[in-house]
Parts: C-alpha cells; sequence; structure tokens
C-alpha cells in the first residue's frame, strides 16, 4: 500500500529555511480513516 498525506499531517518542505508544517486545507473530499486526504497545491501552515 502506498502512503498519503491527509489533513493535518506534517509535511517536511525540501526549501531551505522552511521547516515542517502542518496540511491545514485540502480541496478533496475523499476520505482515510475518516480525515480527508491532501492532494498536490493543497495548503500548508
Amino acid at each position: 500500500m502506498k502512503p498519503i498525506s491527509r489533513l493535518g499531517d506534517l509535511h517536511s518542505c525540501p526549501k531551505k529555511g522552511c521547516g515542517t508544517t502542518p496540511i491545514v486545507s485540502v480541496a478533496s473530499d475523499s476520505e482515510v480513516d475518516g480525515q480527508r486526504v491532501a492532494t498536490v497545491g493543497d495548503k500548508t501552515d
């Protein structure tokens, strides 16, 4: 099974100085274990 990212999961930005931030907004209505699934272009904090 491939890993996925969900609303609230942490995202590590590869750009210098960005750090690790949570996914705060997702456009998808899909859910896994009751949490909405993140896709490319969704917002982080």
